[in-house]
């Protein structure tokens, strides 16, 4: 696939159009992380800027460069392209291309630092009929773009919206992700007995595994800080029932925290 791309890239393949779409879509997704990767993707795109796949060509080679740390590359490749989709289609659900193409975007303005940026890019995309899977997504990374410009209170009130469509997604891992990072968010903000009461609420059984693990020794830590003694050793005592071994090593490094 990947010499099949650079014949094509080259201009030296005799496929016809329908050949070319063919060879694009069998190949393009293989091909992620290398420079040769991210310039063949560039060559298709400018060889054949009318293709169907010029849209999933543009992608990946700026999904190639995000993956080699290029994110103004990243940036200068998608913003224009973002921009017109939103012009074209403002009131029609986008695509799964259109959505992971805005993300990426987004993922590479905060990269370099332009918060402002990447939250107007999220929130346009959030005003758009996305599906509830979508929007968790964006609400996600809107509200990460939120706390690294301190925009503390909105990024907490952004959770409330996260955890409802984990929740309407039927989706366990999305709910235990958003609880433990509203938790988060609440323990940074210092409000530490509010982040421990959102801890415990990743203590069902319907909860992951690994994740009520992560709450637990969250728990434990909160607990200890906070003076709640009792608290502690019964979430330690749960921790240690699970899985006694590296559950001891866990519960130290808890209480160093």
């Amino acid at each position: 696939d990947a010499a099949r791309i650079a014949r094509i890239a080259a201009g030296q393949s005799p496929l016809r159009d329908a050949e070319v779409e063919a060879a694009l879509a069998a190949g393009i997704p293989r091909l992620t992380a290398t420079t040769d990767a991210a310039v063949a993707y560039d060559a298709v795109l400018q060889r054949h800027p009318d293709s169907m796949l010029a849209g999933l060509a543009r992608y990946n080679e700026a999904l190639s460069w995000s993956k080699l740390g290029e994110w103004r590359r990243v940036a200068e490749l998608l913003g224009p392209a973002v921009d017109a989709a939103a012009q074209a289609a403002a009131s029609g659900p986008p695509a799964e291309l259109a959505v992971n193409t805005s993300l990426l975007l987004a993922e590479a303005r905060m990269q370099l630092g332009e918060f402002q940026a990447a939250a107007v890019v999220l929130s346009d995309l959030l005003a758009r009929p996305v599906s509830t899977a979508q929007a968790w997504r964006v609400q996600y990374q809107l509200c990460r773009a939120q706390l690294a410009e301190d925009r503390v209170h909105e990024a907490l009130l952004g959770t409330t919206n996260l955890i409802a469509l984990a929740e309407a997604s039927s989706d366990a891992r999305l709910r235990a992700e958003s609880v433990a990072f509203r938790g988060s968010i609440l323990e940074r903000a210092g409000r530490t007995d509010e982040a421990l009461a959102v801890y415990e609420q990743n203590l069902g059984a319907d909860t992951p595994v690994e994740s009520r693990r992560q709450a637990l020794l969250k728990s434990i830590a909160l607990a200890i800080a906070s003076g709640k003694v009792e608290l502690a050793m019964k979430r330690i005592e749960a921790l240690l029932a699970d899985k006694p071994g590296p559950a001891l090593l866990q519960c130290r490094g808890a209480m160093a925290l």
